[in-house]
């Protein structure tokens, strides 16, 4: 695919991939995804009648299959297709999957579409006389145009036949995204969406890089990674339906982690200025994106920050709730030296300077400290002012468990107090090293 962040638009089907996915097809008239690859070459070839049929059918059956991504998939399709179908379907999808819908159950799961079947469809090598060059089933010799658009609308027939015989479903999954839109914002959020794709193994979205993009997955699996001293840490594993680069929403910080395309991914990417414009426009929206961020950094600090880790995983949620969201532009002084602090600070995106005073008047830093990183603590346990200044160098996001908090946080997890004394220890003493004798190493010099 193209440079990290910059996953490839949807590209036009070349004849040796659809003829692939016409052998599929006519193998497993089932397979949604070979529907989906058919429809695309049929359109590309001349059939546009056919392709807005199987764009149909696909997002029917995909819909009443618990399946929204692959639904508005084909809607996209059909966009440039029969713009007067796609509104239809649309407006169908926002009433199955919208804010009003009566079919959503939020307790319905349905498992991923299937990725398809790893098997080869090439001749046999010890009958080569056997291989038709114009046969679906010889993707490496496909036929011309002519024969391949006639390969591929023999083969939607029973595909189709088969989609539109999907019965409706009594219950749908609930997506958190698409629920809390209304029918006039469903439409204006599928509108922003652009279609995407991502090969096997290649970068979606670069750590440390811009947030300029917000990405929802409809096919394959991306993989959440961040690259730490000494260690890459997989904070989780997304699948369709799924959602991630909300921080595009919330402020324009620089990628916390590193987005992997597990398998080939089949995505939809919305640019950061048209999505704040629409959350602008629909609160709703914004809550469920806020909310979602503020989980997800938190549950990815549970992974990384060795405070956290000391909780069991069941009980991090609730722990998770105890802590406000605070976003500061670089230059913002967070904690004063000599003043009582606020509570303990867990820093997510971003970077701050340990600074202080000296004996002269002048300024000294202490260190910095990045994503993962705790300060505020010695302060609480010491029940004494700051002993540094914390300053951004750069727009920060941070957790905050608030002083008056932080007494009952501590009672409900004992082994959270624990921890923090034995930081308080660690670093008093390196602290005490720092005044006798410098320069020392004041990595872990926090207030």
């Amino acid at each position: 695919m193209a440079a990290p962040g910059k996953a490839a638009p949807a590209a036009r089907l070349d004849r040796a991939a659809l003829a692939q996915a016409i052998a599929t097809l006519s193998a497993e008239p089932t397979d949604l995804w070979a529907l989906a690859k058919v429809a695309r070459g049929v359109a590309e070839l001349g059939g546009v009648a056919a392709a807005v049929e199987a764009q149909s059918a696909l997002a029917h059956a995909a819909a009443e299959g618990g399946q929204l991504m692959q639904a508005l998939s084909a809607v996209k399709q059909l966009e440039g297709l029969d713009r007067g179908a796609a509104a239809r379907l649309l407006e169908r999808l926002a009433d199955d999957y919208g804010a009003r819908s009566k079919r959503v159950d939020p307790a319905h799961r349905v498992g991923p579409p299937p990725m398809g079947r790893a098997k080869s469809t090439a001749p046999v090598a010890s009958k080569p006389a056997q291989a038709n060059p114009a046969s679906p089933a010889n993707p490496a010799n496909p036929a011309n145009d002519a024969t391949l658009r006639k390969q591929a609308e023999t083969a939607l027939k029973p595909a189709l036949a088969a989609a539109r015989a999907v019965p409706a479903a009594a219950r749908l999954p609930a997506l958190p995204l698409f629920r809390a839109l209304e029918p006039d914002a469903f439409a204006s959020f599928v509108e922003l969406l652009g279609a995407r794709r991502a090969q096997a193994g290649s970068v979606i979205v670069e750590q440390g890089g811009p947030a300029e993009a917000f990405w929802v997955i409809a096919r394959g699996r991306v993989r959440i990674e961040r690259q730490q001293p000494g260690a890459e840490v997989v904070l989780s594993r997304l699948g369709p339906g799924a959602f991630f680069g909300e921080m595009a929403l919330l402020g324009g910080t620089a990628r916390s982690a590193r987005a992997v395309a597990e398998s080939d991914v089949e995505l939809f990417e919305i640019a950061r200025g048209p999505l704040e414009q629409l959350a602008a426009a629909e609160p709703k929206l914004a809550e469920v994106l806020a909310a979602h961020c503020r989980d997800r950094l938190i549950a990815n600090l549970m992974v990384t920050s060795a405070v956290f880790r000391e909780i069991r995983s069941e009980e991090r949620s609730r722990l998770a709730e105890r802590f406000s969201r605070r976003v500061v532009p670089a230059g913002t002084r967070v904690v004063e030296e000599g003043a009582e602090g606020e509570g303990i600070h867990v820093i997510v995106t971003g970077a701050v300077e340990v600074r202080k005073r000296d004996d002269g008047g002048g300024k000294l830093v202490l260190s910095r400290l990045g994503p993962g990183d705790v300060f505020g603590e010695m302060s609480l346990l010491g029940r004494r002012p700051a002993q540094a200044s914390i300053v951004a160098i750069e727009k920060t996001a941070l957790l905050l468990l608030p002083r008056e908090d932080f007494d009952l946080v501590v009672k409900d997890y004992p082994q959270l107090l624990g921890h923090l004394y034995q930081l308080q220890v660690t670093r008093e003493r390196d602290n005490e090293r720092l005044l006798a004798a410098e320069p020392v190493e004041a990595d872990d010099y926090l207030i």
